[in-house]
């Protein structure tokens, strides 16, 4: 009976040994591959703290057929200090573990940010499109005004000459009167050929001059 027991403590001591020896090499495998953890020394505490209490199982098989207790003391006390400072370490770190956002609240978070994102590209479209069409109003209106000064010019010139005809034929034999209204009939319509001109050159807005920049919408 006493050969079955120890066949069976030993047996237990090698499995839960090997469980604790399990866990330090996936914590270090984690330390090693994740350098932005932020608790890395928390994380190197629990491997130790674990990779003791692996120690003291692996002793007490050792300690059945040579019983060094002071050595299996030494551990044990070893043990206990890095269990404590564990515990100790982990006490500020727990409100800030309690904090961290569940996996749910992230996925909202992030599908808020989507939604956002969806919106800014929707409203940069729209933009895009309303640029598109001041640049093709813009260019209506250019075509516009030539041809409409085109129109005024004609018979605004026609008005000049026909004005400065008439006073060089028959300019000797007018009035006064007529040549003042002559005069008015002339500085009409230059003063009208220069609107139009003016109505012209403010219409082109100095498009071919002009460059747009893409600006973020967040400024």
């Amino acid at each position: 009976i006493a050969r079955r027991q120890r066949q069976m403590c030993i047996r237990d001591s090698v499995v839960i040994a090997l469980a604790y020896l399990s866990i330090p090499l996936t914590l270090l495998m984690v330390f090693a591959k994740r350098r932005d953890f932020p608790y890395r020394s928390l994380l190197a505490l629990f491997a130790a703290f674990i990779f003791s209490c692996a120690i003291t199982h692996l002793l007490s098989i050792w300690t059945i057929w040579r019983p060094d207790y002071v050595l299996e003391g030494y551990i044990k006390v070893a043990t206990a200090v890095i269990s404590l400072a564990t515990a100790i370490a982990l006490i500020p770190v727990l409100p800030k573990v309690l904090r961290m956002r569940t996996p749910e609240e992230l996925e909202a978070v992030n599908e808020t940010l989507r939604a956002e994102v969806r919106q800014r590209e929707a409203a940069e479209k729209e933009l895009e499109a309303a640029v598109d069409n001041l640049k093709l109003k813009n260019h209506e209106l250019e075509r516009f005004s030539y041809v409409v000064s085109h129109d005024l010019q004609a018979p605004l010139r026609t008005i000049v000459s026909f004005n400065d005809l008439l006073n060089e034929q028959i300019g000797k034999d007018l009035t006064d009167e007529q040549r003042t209204a002559m005069g008015f009939i002339r500085q009409g319509a230059e003063t009208m050929q220069r609107m139009v001109t003016e109505i012209l050159s403010l219409s082109k807005i100095e498009s071919m001059e002009k460059k747009f920049e893409s600006v973020s919408i967040e400024e």
